[in-house]
């Protein structure tokens, strides 16, 4: 049976003989050309990539939690890690993540794959300390990234004292340990600039909480505050004079305006120490932190006790 071409078909079949001899008989003819226009590596393999924007920006108030997707298709062996940049000159990236193992000690952050190919990092709470770069990396050669801007505005109301401890959890209050009979004073700063269409009498009227409960200043002698405003701060200052064990406990400050609502960071853990006895409400006394007060009370009396012989 003889099967007939239109000119159509006939055009066509010497079209893509003509293209076929020319490109077999071009200098520049390479297994990698085609290669390179079926989108593969000069190994055959297919390159991994992001499907994602790079270079987005993300800003987020104080105690938000965050969650960064990073969608990867074609993988393969390919290992994927995220890595932040703090911004400080000469400081090393930290890396937070790799594949499905947390790195960071840090236990608000942690790695979150999400079917098919969305390695996510997730960041509980955050603080302005958790500002940075922050880079999706694919272990390609030279390594691949997608880049996110992360800002995390200051904290409206914040409690300010010593700094903090590294070796405790990130997220749990600071601790501030006194004698009893001393004097506790705590401090919160009031960024009244991040309070939008608000008085000042809104701004100074600050409310201080123990155990949770609002502290009523008129039936408290030994309680008192005092409030100072300073350019876009506002200082007020909660005083506890003559303490006493059951002083001891959670502290935070707030502002009607807002309900009375608690502030992340906020609030602290007062200790009234006494002898060897923690008086802690609200949540035991870290062991670690009261052997460092032990210790540090026993060099004193040994170094006074010294003196005096030496003398």
């Amino acid at each position: 049976m003889v099967m007939r071409m239109t000119h159509q078909q006939l055009w066509t079949v010497i079209l893509l003989v003509t293209l076929a001899d020319s490109l077999l008989s071009s200098s520049t003819w390479s297994p990698s050309w085609l290669d390179s226009a079926l989108g593969q590596s000069k190994q055959g393999v297919f390159t991994a990539d992001f499907e994602g924007e790079n270079n987005t920006r993300v800003e987020l108030e104080d105690g938000d939690n965050i969650m960064l997707d990073c969608k990867v298709f074609l993988r393969k062996e390919k290992t994927i890690s995220w890595l932040r940049h703090t911004g400080v000159t000469g400081s090393v990236p930290d890396l937070l993540t790799v594949g499905n193992t947390t790195y960071s000690g840090d236990h608000r952050i942690k790695s979150s794959f999400s079917y098919p190919n969305n390695w996510r990092l997730e960041i509980t709470d955050v603080q302005k300390k958790d500002s940075g770069l922050y880079v999706c990396q694919i272990s390609t050669h030279p390594p691949m990234g997608l880049h996110t801007n992360v800002h995390v505005k200051d904290a409206i109301i914040e409690m300010v004292g010593e700094e903090p401890d590294p070796s405790s959890p990130q997220n749990l209050p600071p601790d501030k340990f006194y004698n009893p009979g001393s004097h506790i004073s705590l401090k919160c700063i009031i960024r009244r600039h991040l309070i939008k269409n608000a008085t000042v009498q809104d701004i100074t009227n600050v409310s201080w909480k123990k155990d949770g409960v609002l502290i009523d200043l008129q039936t408290q002698e030994r309680i008192s505050m005092g409030v100072e405003v300073s350019g876009f701060l506002v200082t007020s200052t909660l005083l506890v004079s003559h303490a006493v064990l059951g002083d001891a406990g959670p502290y935070s400050c707030t502002l009607p305006v807002f309900s009375n609502k608690d502030f992340p960071r906020a609030k602290a853990n007062v200790h009234v120490i006494y002898g060897d006895h923690a008086a802690v409400q609200g949540g035991a006394l870290s062991t670690h932190r009261y052997s460092r007060f032990l210790v540090f009370s026993y060099s004193v009396v040994l170094v006074t006790v010294l003196s005096y012989n030496y003398y």
